[in-house]
């Protein structure tokens, strides 16, 4: 549960620090579809592969 809950958290926070950054220079809202592709990304990139070990169905739901 604590994994399930730090995976959560992390691509909560990694996708409020992207639309944060992007609001900061001046560009409109990120649309979820655009978010949830972010998810994918991350599990398949080689620093953050353990996101696949959640499932992912909780973590991106709003």
């Amino acid at each position: 549960m604590r994994r399930f809950a730090g995976a959560c958290r992390f691509v909560f926070n990694r996708a409020l620090a992207r639309q944060n950054e992007n609001h900061e220079a001046g560009n409109k809202y990120i649309p979820y579809g655009k978010m949830a592709s972010w998810l994918v990304e991350w599990k398949n990139a080689t620093e953050t592969q353990w996101l696949k070990d959640s499932p992912h169905s909780h973590c991106n739901s709003h």
